[in-house]
């Protein structure tokens, strides 16, 4: 059988609970249920640990489905779940039952610096679970899952983050890990002259040889994303692009030389440290 590949860099989505499944409606009529149904079926798209390659089986497509009505979805789904991370990753926690998750702070028996919690949402397709961050009086973090933002009742403790942020994956302790770093960071740290030509440089190949990246205008200025990732290797990066009034911001991950995460964001990224004097970057061709 001959398998067709195709690499698109793209944030994963996080199942809320086991089997959780992806129908149609979700995605609007871009998606019709024959194109979404042939995706569930013989693509990795829906899989809970997909990873941002996306793969497909090239087998006979259904009566009225198209390799272009694919293709249109396929992008239309990626393109959704990078704006559910710009989206989800800074949920104010001010919608949120703080009380409670103090109380069951407390019920833990857990001494913290008020200043120091932070509560946020992530991916999920139902309810709205939570997770957030505190330094404790021994100036240990400690990492929790809520059951809910808005009415939070259960509480799980992590000494440790069960999910820190990962090249190419949104989760939502690496949303919390993202806010903490914002509030107990003294100074962000910026790109050399030279790295950010470096890393400039890549980030244009990338999108002129990315066919998925046809739409992007190849022309930003870039900064430093102070983020830890997972990978030692990653070098988080950000910046900003010329503005269509919605997605005038971009963030992702480069490993090895190699563009691993790109997604545009509708602000300017919590830890993204680009130069007031910042050049613009684009081909000279």
């Amino acid at each position: 059988m001959k398998t067709s590949l195709l690499v698109i860099i793209a944030i994963a989505i996080v199942a809320s609970s086991a089997g959780a499944s992806v129908t149609w409606m979700e995605y609007g009529t871009v998606c019709n249920k024959p194109v979404t149904n042939h995706l569930q079926k013989h693509s990795n798209l829906f899989d809970e640990n997909f990873d941002g390659t996306f793969s497909m089986e090239w087998i006979s497509l259904p009566f009225g489905v198209s390799e272009s009505s694919i293709q249109e979805c396929v992008n239309h789904i990626l393109e959704k779940r990078k704006t559910d991370k710009a989206t989800d990753r800074l949920l104010s926690s001010k919608s949120t039952g703080m009380d409670d998750v103090g109380r069951l702070l407390t019920q833990n028996q857990i001494n913290y610096d008020p200043n120091t919690l932070v509560v946020t949402g992530g991916p999920a397709f139902t309810g709205d679970p939570g997770c957030g961050a505190v330094i404790d009086t021994d100036l240990q973090t400690r990492w929790f899952e809520i059951d809910s933002l808005s009415e939070p009742k259960k509480m799980t403790i992590h000494s440790e983050n069960p999910h820190p942020c990962k090249v190419n994956t949104a989760s939502c302790f690496c949303n919390a890990q993202t806010e903490l770093t914002h509030l107990t960071l003294d100074e962000l740290s910026y790109f050399t002259p030279e790295e950010e030509e470096m890393y400039a440089t890549i980030l244009l190949k990338y999108i002129q040889n990315n066919a998925g990246m046809k739409n992007v205008e190849p022309k930003f200025k870039i900064g430093k994303l102070n983020l830890d990732f997972t990978d030692p290797d990653a070098i988080g990066y950000c910046g900003e692009r010329p503005g269509d009034n919605r997605n005038d911001f971009f963030s992702g991950a480069i490993v090895n030389g190699h563009v691993k995460d790109y997604g545009l964001d509708g602000e300017l990224p919590l830890l993204c440290a680009i130069p007031e004097d910042a050049k613009w970057w684009e081909n000279e061709e």
